[in-house]
């Protein structure tokens, strides 16, 4: 076979390099849809996290003022806080979405025990927490730089 061979060349020309093109294009097309969508897929995880922290603050918040009433003048408070910081953010989510993750973060905040069993008093949670709410809120909000809890919670259980 002659590679030199006019009838080659026209057969490579007209035959094979448009359907190598199309391999090729369609390729390319096909991984740059699945990267968007990972993507996407990615940035709807960390926004669901972010939701999540932020309704655990304000939950932890709410727990923390003592506003009087029953629990749904503190669920009042703590979705109008939620809606004014997913604002900031730019974030919007369903009402069923964030009832969801309030009542998920209520359950979190009051199944939480020592290791012991027992469940924290009002006075120990405040001594543990009361500072680094205050902080995370502020964090949330975009007004003070990330804490490093870690660090924190090592230096009061010490």
């Amino acid at each position: 076979m002659n590679l030199n061979d006019p009838f080659i060349q026209q057969l490579v020309l007209n035959y094979v390099a448009p359907v190598l093109a199309t391999v090729i294009g369609g390729a390319v097309a096909y991984s740059v849809r699945q990267f968007y969508a990972l993507l996407k897929s990615h940035t709807t995880v960390k926004q669901l996290q972010t939701l999540t922290d932020i309704a655990s603050v304000f939950v932890r918040a709410a727990e923390q003022t003592g506003l009087a009433g029953d629990g749904q003048a503190k669920k009042a408070w703590a979705l109008a806080q939620i809606d004014q910081a997913l604002a900031a953010k730019g974030l919007k989510f369903s009402a069923e979405t964030i009832d969801a993750t309030i009542e998920a973060a209520v359950y979190s905040e009051t199944s939480h025990s020592f290791s012991d069993g027992t469940l924290p008093t009002p006075a120990a949670t405040d001594a543990q927490v009361g500072d680094q709410v205050a902080q995370v809120v502020d964090t949330v909000l975009g007004r003070a730089t990330p804490v490093d809890e870690t660090a924190q919670i090592a230096g009061a259980s010490s």
